[in-house]
């Protein structure tokens, strides 16, 4: 599947997989300021962060795929994986 260089939109991403932002902060390995600041278009992800965030936002695609409106929350995704030095 070729994506396109589109920024995700984080806020919904997060809030789509039921998480905080810290919670989502700690789930991609960013900080909570880097989250906050991608939901008020102060910065922008990273390369590496996009990838993550369109792969979560798949990911929250197939998960809601058939849900109605007020069905609960599908189950937060799992953490991202990390290189041997910690990074995404």
């Amino acid at each position: 599947m070729v994506m396109t260089d589109v920024e995700p939109d984080v806020r919904r991403i997060r809030a789509g997989l039921g998480l905080t932002q810290g919670q989502f902060a700690e789930r991609l390995g960013v900080t909570l300021l880097t989250v906050h600041r991608w939901e008020a278009g102060k910065s922008r992800p990273q390369r590496i962060a996009r990838d993550r965030l369109r792969e979560l936002a798949e990911t929250l695609a197939r998960q809601t795929a058939g849900r109605q409106p007020g069905d609960a929350a599908p189950p937060p995704a799992a953490p991202p994986e990390l290189d041997f030095a910690g990074r995404l």
